[in-house]
Parts: C-alpha cells; structure tokens; sequence
C-alpha cells in the first residue's frame, strides 16, 4: 500500500454540499491517476459519475447509510470487484482493491475531515465494505473497523493504520432453512474437492519425477488416487502473501497398498511450489 500523502489529495465538493450540517444523503467518489498518484475526492448529494472510467471500473465509492433496524448511521464503501467475465481478473482484482483500501478510507476522511470535525460522532461509526462481483467467493460485505481507525495524523511518522486481511469481519447472512445450508455445504464440499483436484494436477509433475526418484520410473501409479493429507499456512510475508505447507499421500506400485505409501511435503507461494521433504512408511 502506497502511504497517503495530503498534498496529492484534490477535493471538490457538489450539489452545494455543506461542510457543517449532517444531512442525508452525502455521498463520496474517489478515483486515482495511475501516472502521478494524484487522488480526485469528489462530496455530493450523488455519485461523481463523470469522474468514473467505465473501462476501468477501479473507483472508490462511499455514502452514508442508517441501519433500520437501530437508527445507528455507519460508512458504506462500494466496490466493483469484476471487470470481464474472466474470474482470474477477479481475484487479481480484489487482491488490488484490499491491498489499497487503506489508503482509501484514509483520503476519503481526510478529505471531508471539515465535516467529521463538526459531527465528531461520526467518528464511531462503522465502515462497512461491499465487494460486487457475479462470483459468490467474492461477493462480500465486509466491517472494516470504525471511521476513526483511519483518521490522519500529521504527527505520525509513519501511517499506522489497520492492516486488515482478507474478509476480517464478514458480516453473516441469516439464518437459512436446513434444506438450504445442506445444499450450501454440499456446494462447498464439491468445490473443495475441485480445489484439491486442482492442486494435484498441478503438483503432478513433481509427484512423477519423486516417485521414479524413490521407486523407480517403471513404477505404476494412479494421480487421481492422490489426497491431500494437510494443508495450513507456515509464513506470512505482508498481508496479501503467504507460504503454505502442503502433504500430498500416494498409493504407489502395481498392487498399491491401502494406505499412502509414499507422502510428499510441498512448499508453496507465490514464486512457486519445491518439495521439502519425501516420506516412505515401509522404510520404517
């Protein structure tokens, strides 16, 4: 994330917006210029339209919202995650938009940091996050703190603000009928098992040249007999990447045992996937 500067924040305020009355409804539109980081915070009634680039489709959009149910006024922040029908846009996408939502919440409250003064209430209000996107993985709404996680400080050194990862506070749906959450599961039991699938055929050629190195290169082998024994995050390096460890077992050899044997440990992150270390229960 790119540290807020003041200096590169531009303001401008329509619809004869006032700086001191808080009424509904006030609306932000953030854009950026890619070329020299200079940050354009638009404060109305309604959407800045003119300023969104359509193509691009990389705007921040803000407005104040009142929950029905306690009167209690909250931030809601709009995002289009997709821009095509392609999901691996998607994710790239919303990995950028959490990457530098940060620094956009900061420019946003800086940048109508008048009216926070005259409503310092405002200040206790929570920030919620709306993810769009056709793609139910990342059609979110999320809580990212309050406003006053995000006021700028000209003292600070450094901006320290929250660093939160992926979904940190996913708001839940309610509650559903049993028949719809056995659904729900069984949809996420077979996209776990596509994952997994997906996994091992990527890992293959790695599991191929272990098994010759280990057993021989005539030996037999079916990859779809493959599991995943264990999966978990071992490093963290910022908050958008890390270091998985994944277990691989294998049933090896013309007449494979019932149990894996042969087990792999993969290292995996973003440069790529090594192997840390090969395991065969029989050597025991």
């Amino acid at each position: 994330m790119t540290k807020f500067q003041p200096n590169k924040l531009n303001v401008s305020y329509k619809d004869e917006i006032g700086a001191k009355d808080f009424l509904f409804p006030r609306k932000y539109t953030l854009t950026h210029s890619d070329e020299d980081g200079e940050l354009f915070l638009s404060i109305g009634k309604r959407y800045d339209l003119d300023q969104i680039n359509y193509n691009v489709r990389d705007e921040v959009l803000g407005s104040w919202e009142k929950n029905d149910k306690n009167d209690k006024v909250y931030l809601l922040i709009t995002l289009e995650i997709d821009n095509g029908d392609d999901i691996g846009n998607t994710i790239n996408r919303d990995k950028i938009f959490r990457q530098e939502l940060t620094l956009a919440l900061v420019a946003i409250i800086y940048g109508d940091n008048l009216f926070l003064e005259n409503n310092k209430e405002l200040y206790e209000s929570t920030i919620r996050v709306k993810f769009n996107s056709k793609f139910s993985e990342y059609d979110t709404l999320e809580e990212w703190g309050k406003v006053k996680d995000y006021k700028y400080n000209f003292e600070r050194c450094k901006n320290e603000f929250p660093n939160y990862k992926f979904n940190p506070f996913p708001i839940l749906p309610p509650v559903q009928s049993p028949g719809y959450m056995k659904a729900v599961k069984e949809k996420k039991k077979q996209r776990d098992s596509a994952i997994e699938r997906a996994l091992i055929a990527i890992l293959e050629p790695y599991i191929s040249s272990e098994v010759y190195t280990l057993f021989g290169k005539d030996t037999p082998y079916c990859i779809k007999q493959a599991e995943v024994m264990d999966a978990k995050a071992v490093n963290t390096y910022g908050p958008c990447s890390e270091e998985y460890e994944i277990v691989i077992g294998l049933k090896v050899g013309k007449r494979p045992p019932f149990y894996n044997n042969m087990i792999i440990t993969f290292l995996i992150d973003e440069n790529g996937a090594k192997v840390k270390n090969v395991k065969n229960p029989r050597d025991k």
